[in-house]
């Protein structure tokens, strides 16, 4: 059995993770930035989940919508490594604040208030987050992985694939 010193640092040594665009994903790199952005309830803020699938499907639902078949990308994070230089915190997006932003009364919302917010799961939330309108400088240093699902990369074009593997992180089609 493992003690809670042990639990929590386990828990700080595990990647992060953000879905984005393909389009956006290599913004960020080329500027080697990234920027905060501004969620119901809240004014500014950069994301980022330990559940690599729920940043999948938040990024599609992002996304897709706007841009018709936009490829989504997820850039893995050193945990560590960014929260020695930023302060992390522990995000509950069905935080009280976020229901009065969305109209929504309970503190797990119900199915067909999931549906309305484009998940049709009730997942528990494993985001961390760096509030503020304080960019990350130096991304680049902090990603680990570039993470792109194989029925997306079918959509990618070979020269956004070759500029993705031109910034010399490892960029891996699962």
């Amino acid at each position: 059995m493992i003690t809670f010193k042990q639990y929590l640092t386990e828990a700080r040594m595990a990647p992060l993770y953000h879905g984005t665009s393909v389009a956006n994903a290599l913004k960020i790199l080329s500027q080697n930035v990234m920027r905060a952005g501004s969620t119901p309830g809240d004014p500014y803020a950069i994301s980022f989940t330990r559940n690599l699938k729920f940043a999948f499907d938040h990024s599609e639902l992002v996304h897709t919508p706007y841009k018709g078949k936009a490829v989504t990308a997820v850039l893995q994070f050193d945990q560590q490594k960014l929260n020695y230089n930023y302060k992390l915190e522990p995000y509950n997006f069905f935080s009280q604040k976020q229901r009065e932003a969305m109209r929504i009364d309970k503190a797990r919302p119900s199915k067909a208030d999931a549906e309305k917010m484009g998940d049709p799961e009730i997942r528990p939330e494993f985001e961390e987050r760096i509030v503020g309108n304080k960019p990350i400088y130096e991304v680049k240093k902090y990603i680990t992985k570039i993470i792109i699902l194989k029925k997306m990369s079918k959509r990618m074009t070979e020269k956004q694939l070759k500029a993705l593997k031109d910034f010399g992180i490892k960029v891996e089609i699962i």
